[in-house]
């Protein structure tokens, strides 16, 4: 995915606006396409009881590594300010060191709510900022991050309370 919208950074050097480039349109439908798959993922496992202890330790990754992907390339677009994606890369970092040390001792932490708010927030951000303030220097980017940002933290709060019930 990094790859087709950094195809549309090239693009957009040579003058084509962003609805009519094709890995505009490419890299939409795939972010629209895994959203909406791993919204009805959710749904439907749970819906039907099919939850796992992999999906509840992979699926957030998952949506990670998109969201991540996409919060590098509009901070190398100077779309939002490098610090967001740091901030929300190293919060990522640290759940993930938290789920893993967890799991040594048998306790899978799945997503709170707050997180899933957090990446709802974050889905919907990316969204907005890829149709409409997909250039430089806007500081809409940033201030649509920031409450993600927060939901990040008040999620990775509540996490590391769990952490040190156990260690």
């Amino acid at each position: 995915m990094v790859f087709l919208l950094k195809g549309w950074k090239n693009q957009e050097s040579k003058g084509i606006t962003n609805f009519y480039n094709p890995f505009f349109t490419l890299g939409f439908l795939t972010l629209f396409f895994s959203l909406i798959t791993d919204c009805f993922d959710g749904i439907l496992a749970r819906k039907w009881h099919c939850e796992s202890n992999f999906g509840k330790l992979y699926d957030p990754l998952a949506d990670k590594l998109i969201v991540s992907s996409f919060l590098i390339l509009f901070s190398t677009r100077n779309i939002v300010h490098w610090l967001i994606p740091f901030l929300s890369i190293t919060r990522e970092i640290i759940v993930e060191i938290v789920r893993y040390k967890l799991k040594k001792v048998y306790v899978i932490l799945q997503a709170s709510n707050t997180a899933k708010y957090k990446t709802a927030i974050q889905f919907v951000v990316i969204f907005i900022i890829y149709l409409f303030f997909s250039y430089s220097n806007n500081v809409w980017g940033d201030i649509l991050f920031i409450p993600s940002l927060l939901f990040s933290f008040h999620s990775l709060s509540k996490y590391l309370q769990i952490y040190w019930k156990y260690y």
